[in-house]
């Protein structure tokens, strides 16, 4: 059973959208402390290539991506994470947010569980594997090893439609291992750089990409 007795209730600054009375759970990342924040800021700020499509926010957690999407016009929002507290999480989001008619929450190992294609597939994925930059303010949490990585790009291209794209970010701080850019070509996916922010937050402090990834498909 999920315990939310620990949970915050925060207020989300999207520039001109601030999202109100945003839970954050137990062991589920507080978007303020990592650059989930401000890959959010950047998505609403284009939010019309959500409009009218179908998106899935993989490795969700307290859903900040997928709410974004569902908030700057997306058809459909489909929440996945492995984390029952993330699940939990993100469905409150949700429902405070009232997307609750648009969006649904899947508990799954990457695409296991998930069953419908989208047009978009966002993947905050985090950027560190093994050690993190000395000074972060970091956790277990912000772990991903390299197998997810790689997985979540072999499994991705059978969950987009067709012209689909995936957007996913890299922080320049984390394991070269972990950069979209190098891993497009050996999983067959074209990449193209979307956005560049240097962020001068002590805690954060670097370069964060926004990349688009299109599988190339024969």
């Amino acid at each position: 059973m999920v315990e939310t007795n620990n949970k915050q209730i925060i207020d989300i600054n999207l520039g001109k959208h601030k999202i109100k009375n945003f839970a954050v759970y137990p062991t589920v990342v507080d978007p303020r402390m990592v650059t989930s924040i401000n890959l959010a800021k950047w998505l609403l700020s284009q939010k019309n290539m959500f409009k009218g499509k179908s998106v899935i926010d993989m490795g969700c957690g307290t859903g900040i991506q997928g709410i974004t999407a569902g908030l700057g016009g997306a058809a459909q929002v489909i929440l996945v994470d492995i984390n029952e507290y993330a699940i939990a999480n993100a469905k409150e989001n949700i429902k405070t947010n009232k997307l609750a008619e648009k969006a649904e929450v899947v508990e799954s190992d990457l695409f296991e569980n998930v069953k419908k294609k989208a047009d978009i597939i966002i993947f905050n994925h985090h950027f560190f594997t093994q050690d993190f930059p000395e000074g972060e303010m970091t956790g277990n949490m912000m772990l991903s090893r390299v197998k997810l990585f790689n997985n979540f790009l072999r499994q991705a291209k059978d969950s987009l439609n067709t012209d689909g794209v995936i957007i996913m970010p890299y922080f320049y701080k984390g394991d070269p291992a972990n950069d979209p850019k190098k891993a497009a070509q050996e999983h067959n996916y074209a990449v193209e750089e979307k956005y560049k922010e240097d962020i001068d937050e002590d805690s954060k402090k670097g370069t964060l990409l926004v990349y688009f990834m299109k599988y190339k498909r024969v």
